[in-house]
């Protein structure tokens, strides 16, 4: 007996005895365990699954909009007053070698 509640304890009781006469009904001669049960109960779910996904069908993606050149897309970044730092004059930016180098910089600012 506890290897059925061990087994079947995550299931609904419903579910249970759903799974047990259905197991019954098929094989009247032979006792079911609890792997059997719990087979039945997930091939139920499953039914039940595919059939929401069929009923419920999930909806259609929206469109995409349409990409815009590079030109149209700056002009856009522009009018809203975003300027994009460009990676060269990252580049040309002095660097510190050491922690000490750095200090100094930005306390010369």
């Amino acid at each position: 007996m506890i290897d059925w509640m061990d087994a079947l304890q995550d299931f609904p009781l419903d579910e249970v005895r759903t799974a047990c006469r259905t197991f019954i009904a098929g094989n009247p001669s032979k006792p079911p365990h609890e792997g059997h049960i719990l087979s039945l109960i997930e091939a139920a779910r499953v039914r039940f699954l595919q059939e929401q996904a069929r009923l419920n069908p999930p909806a259609p993606e929206p469109p995409r909009p349409k990409p815009v050149s590079p030109d149209v897309a700056l002009e856009i970044l522009n009018s809203v007053g975003f300027t994009p730092k460009r990676f060269g004059d990252v580049a040309a930016a002095p660097m510190a070698n050491t922690f000490a180098e750095a200090i100094t910089k930005e306390q010369s600012k």
